[in-house]
């Protein structure tokens, strides 16, 4: 019996270690799983997937389930990546994720959607108080990045609305600062030429000043009470300011045309004068 015993007991204790079994390997050592690993890669997994699997093919798949009932847990990572320089020389590139994504240059196939990282934050029934897809702590060099990309035609996506120096945006771009550049297009429907159509009724230039003495501005113009609780719209405001070009246009076209009515009856009275002169000589001379 005591065999027997010490035989079962044996295997229990295997089963256990099994169970709860860690692998060490020393510093100078490598992994490879499905090929010989490289020089300088510690971990090197190879997968070559030529059948149609169930859930998808992965060469590295992990997956962090924690249970935590109470208190508060510091840190969950699913995956954890710190590469370091640790001596004094030159290190041309530090990465700590490098993914690529895509179809070999002498591949035939198809890739429908090719992502090089895929992140989708849930919360389900429970509650995540601030999820991130991608959060940069610090970004630290000569020359910093948090996102570098390549590609003048690449195009970026967002669904949302984006923030530039705040965490509150109200439009699909926000930003909290000054914007610096060469060119703004803005998308409008319509333009003020219907300012020259006929039919147009432009305001004389009494009623004009009546409305500007009563209100302080021009016809159709924003107040600086409106400007200053709900911004300025840029559209808007140049529609805005070209109506306004355009009528006074008119005005000074009209003013032109009374000008030029001026002008002939002072050349006309100007003439009578001359005429009138001459016959006063005339009959001055004749007595």
């Amino acid at each position: 019996m005591k065999p027997q015993i010490f035989i079962f007991h044996l295997c229990l204790l295997t089963v256990f270690c099994l169970d709860a079994q860690t692998n060490t390997f020393p510093s100078s050592g490598s992994v490879g799983i499905g090929a010989d690993p490289f020089d300088g890669i510690k971990t090197y997994i190879f997968q070559s997937e030529t059948i149609t699997p169930s859930y998808g093919s992965a060469a590295l798949f992990a997956f962090n389930s924690i249970s935590h009932t109470s208190g508060e847990q510091s840190k969950i990572r699913g995956v954890w990546s710190l590469s370091l320089n640790n001596n004094s020389g030159e290190l041309n590139e530090s990465m700590g994720i490098d993914v690529g994504a895509g179809n070999e240059s002498s591949a035939t196939g198809i890739v429908k959607n090719a992502y090089g990282v895929n992140i989708d934050v849930q919360k389900g029934n429970g509650i995540v108080n601030n999820g991130y897809g991608v959060f940069i702590k610090r970004v630290q060099g000569t020359n910093t990045y948090g996102i570098y990309q390549q590609g003048d035609t690449t195009k970026n996506y967002f669904a949302g609305n984006v923030g530039i120096g705040t965490t509150t945006p109200d439009a699909k771009l926000a930003v909290n600062g000054n914007i610096h550049t060469k060119e703004v297009k803005v998308d409008l429907l319509g333009w003020p030429d219907y300012v020259f159509f006929k039919g147009y009724k432009l305001p004389s230039l009494q009623e004009l000043e009546t409305y500007i003495n009563k209100n302080g501005r021009l016809p159709n113009v924003p107040s600086a009470k409106d400007i200053v609780e709900n911004g300025l719209e840029l559209g808007e405001i140049s529609k805005i300011q070209q109506e306004k070009i355009e009528e006074l246009t008119l005005y000074v076209i009209e003013q032109n045309k009374i000008n030029d009515k001026q002008s002939l009856e002072l050349e006309k009275q100007s003439k009578e004068v001359e005429e009138l002169k001459t016959l006063i000589k005339t009959l001055l001379e004749k007595e």
